[in-house]
């Protein structure tokens, strides 16, 4: 598969257009691969070269690589001369070129990378591992009550894809407001 194969977006379609990038790393090209380590600035590579275990490195190298390179090619810039900047709660924005009105978000899980662009509005994109965790002692602190109530009606069988749904929406709103995971997260309730 091509690099540009490996960079093809799930797209949305409606007023507001939305791509969405889902990679899985042990699975891309080795090209692609190079090329999200090519792309790194200096700052990103000391960081990576921090992380204790590989997986930890090679995932924080893979996924920031891959989002220089989506937005390089939606701008048609250099990937390696992108700057960010973390805006009030956290979430990276684009510095430069300031004249990209491009929106965009990262999230990652164990052998799972995803991207979120858009040019209109803020976005937030939040992937997670079913079972990675025990969401058991979670849901005191991370569900509203009727959420819990909700959670609790189920059969225990369908609790923990139910409790991941309503995680990684609230990850992805709090990361797209740009709230940070520092905002008490049972304050915030999806139904449905």
């Amino acid at each position: 598969m091509s690099m540009a194969g490996d960079l093809d977006p799930w797209q949305v379609s409606s007023e507001l257009r939305v791509d969405i990038f889902l990679s899985q790393p042990r699975e891309a090209s080795v090209r692609l691969w190079n090329a999200a380590r090519d792309v790194l600035n200096e700052e990103e590579r000391q960081r990576a070269r921090r992380f204790v275990f590989d997986r930890d490195r090679d995932m924080y190298v893979f996924s920031h690589g891959l989002l220089r390179l989506l937005l390089a090619r939606y701008m048609v810039a250099d990937p390696r001369e992108l700057t960010f900047a973390s805006a009030p709660g956290g979430r990276p924005e684009l510095v430069s070129p300031s004249s990209a009105p491009i929106r965009f978000n990262l999230s990652h899980t164990d052998g799972l990378v995803g991207c979120i662009l858009t040019q209109k509005a803020d976005c937030g994109l939040d992937v997670e591992q079913i079972g990675r965790v025990d969401y058991r002692h979670l849901v005191p602190t991370a569900l509203a009550p009727e959420e819990r109530s909700a959670l609790l009606g189920l059969a225990e069988a369908d609790r923990p894809d139910r409790f991941c749904e309503i995680w990684t929406l609230k990850e992805a709103y709090l990361k797209g407001r740009g709230l940070g995971i520092s905002y008490p997260i049972r304050n915030i309730s999806f139904s449905g």
